[in-house]
Order: C-alpha cells, then sequence, then structure tokens
C-alpha cells in the first residue's frame, strides 16, 4: 500500500535570548524555547509543526546533547561533540522549553558574550505530505513522530525572534533523507554508527556499495533482488538481537514479561537492558542488608517502577 511518509532528518532554529544566564562552578544554565507549534517554510516547503508531536517530543528529550554548530553528520555521532545537555524540557504555551546547561567554557564565554544567538534543534520525524490549514495559513506537510537528537548553538536560524523563538529554539540548514538511494544510505549508516551498531552499519556499507556498482552497470533488476535479499538478512539480524537481548533481561528480572519486551524496538530494549544491569550494578553496594537472598528483588522493584 503506498504512503504518503517519509522519514527524515531535519534541522530548526530559533533566536537566543542570553538575558536568563546563570552560572555555578564554570557551568552556565540557559532557559530557551527550542521549538513552536507552528508552520516553517523549509525551502518552499510549508511544514506544520504540531503541537501534540511537540508535546510528546518533551518526553524523550531530557539530557539530549548541545553541540556547536550542527554536526557534520546531521547527528551527534562522537562524545567530543556534545558541550553540555538540554535540562527539564517542557512543552506549554505552543513552546517546547529546557535549560541548556553548557559546560564547554567557550561556547559559554561566546553565549554570554552575545557572539552566538540562535539554537537549533536536530531532530528526526515523519513528514506526513498531508495539506491543510491553521487559521488562514496553509501548509503542505506535516511533521510526526518528532524525536530530537541534539540542540546546536549556530549563527543564524529559522525561526526568529518575531515568531517567538528565543535562547529562552528550530535552522535554515535542513538535512532531509536524500532522494537518492546513495544518500539515503550515507544517512542511515551515520545513524548505526551513532548507536555503534557495527553490525547494521557493515551490512549497509555493503548495500551501498552493491547499489553504486549496480548503478554503473545499469542493472537495475538485480540491484532490487540483492537488495530484498539483504533486507531479508538485516531483519534476520534484528530479530535475533532482539530475541538475545529479551532473553538476557527475563533472565534478570522477573518485573517485565517476554511478551511485555517483545513490543519494544531494539534501540529500546538495549535501554532496557543498560537499565536493569545498571540497577545491579547499584544492589551490589547493599546485597545481604535485607534485599532477598535471590539477588532479584531489589532490581525488580526498581525496575517495575519505571515509567510509572
Amino acid at each position: 500500500m503506498p504512503t504518503n511518509k517519509k522519514f527524515a532528518l531535519a534541522t530548526d532554529s530559533m533566536q537566543l535570548d542570553a538575558s536568563g544566564i546563570t552560572e555555578l562552578d564554570g557551568i552556565i544554565s540557559v532557559p530557551a524555547t527550542i521549538a513552536k507549534h507552528m508552520i516553517q517554510d523549509y525551502d518552499g516547503l510549508k511544514v506544520l509543526k504540531p503541537a501534540t508531536e511537540l508535546e510528546a517530543a518533551a518526553k524523550y528529550a531530557d539530557r539530549i546533547p548541545v553541540t556547536r554548530d550542527h554536526p557534520d553528520a546531521g547527528i551527534v555521532t562522537d562524545r567530543g561533540q556534545v558541550l553540555g545537555f538540554l535540562k527539564n524540557p517542557l512543552y506549554e504555551n505552543d513552546e517546547l522549553k529546557g535549560i541548556l546547561e553548557i559546560s564547554n567554557k567557550d561556547l559559554a564565554a561566546d553565549v554570554k558574550d552575545g557572539k552566538l544567538k540562535e539554537l537549533s534543534i536536530g531532530f528526526f520525524c515523519n513528514l506526513d505530505n498531508t495539506q491543510g490549514t491553521v487559521g488562514d495559513a496553509k501548509y503542505d506537510a506535516i511533521q510526526k513522530d518528532i524525536f530530537l537528537n541534539h540542540v546546536a548553538i549556530v549563527d543564524a536560524g529559522r525561526c526568529s525572534i518575531e515568531d517567538g523563538c528565543k535562547f529562552h529554539i528550530d535552522s535554515k540548514n535542513r538535512i532531509d533523507s536524500p532522494p537518492d538511494p546513495i544518500g539515503k544510505l550515507d544517512t542511515a549508516i551515520g545513524m548505526a554508527e551513532n548507536d555503534y551498531n557495527s553490525t547494521l552499519k557493515d551490512l549497509l556499507t555493503e548495500i551501498k556499495e552493491m547499489v553504486v556498482a549496480g548503478s554503473s552497470t545499469g542493472d537495475s533488476a538485480t540491484i532490487i533482488a540483492e537488495r530484498d535479499a539483504l533486507k531479508k538478512e538485516l531483519g534476520k539480524i534484528v530479530h535475533a538481537e532482539k530475541d538475545a537481548i529479551i532473553t538476557e533481561l527475563t533472565t534478570l528480572q522477573d518485573a517485565k514479561t517476554a511478551d511485555d519486551l517483545a513490543k519494544l524496538d531494539l534501540a529500546n530494549l538495549k535501554k532496557e537492558l543498560d537499565m536493569v544491569n545498571e540497577l545491579r550494578t547499584d544492589r551490589l553496594s547493599f546485597d545481604g542488608r535485607g534485599h532477598g537472598s535471590g539477588g532479584k528483588s531489589a532490581v525488580d522493584d526498581a525496575y517495575a517502577k519505571v515509567g510509572r
């Protein structure tokens, strides 16, 4: 069935207002509006950023990195790019707000001195090409399933002070999923590298090499057949990795069943496993102090409360 959605990696920018800065132990805290419910112009394409999607995105935005300009890959791929974090994201009054905690001395100094005055979020979304209106304003598409990757402090952005975006943000340069297959693969390879998934990265690199070779020979039927075969192999790899994590999690804790865990995607399963292992590590410091002889109860009690 055809769909009018496409996955996109994008950036939006807003103005930075440094008047509310506070500083403690060399770390500056800057209240910021990082995104707004509004229609934005992406090189002629009018795109709606809905309030409901921003409100949902806020729940997953705590502690995303703050960077100086957008990373070359469009997403954060190296710890050295992280110069601070976004804290306490909250959506209210049509604005997604938070506190930028900047620990890098050079970036903090440029913000305080007013040398950098705009912010830009880097995020993923599904671009739904459904047209509509908000009041008298028309839009050509809707950003859905918004997932923030980072907040960049930049020289210039898309959403102005007049629009209500301040360093109290949304960029002129957009990084959509490219229209050509090789460009899409490059984006996917960067995402796999960011997730430290070497198996997926190697598979995508192999697909890219095949596409490049096939493009030069013009054998499109062979490319499609090989692509479908590799896609099936990729599905098997992801499924096997999920099964292994679910097995490990069901061994380590009793709070969530295998059926509950099977509903999660691979990325969230990895997060669950990291959290359980962290809880088990913390448990070692108080094992034997009335937390049960089986070794699970402390982990289960803490784990069961997550997400309530």
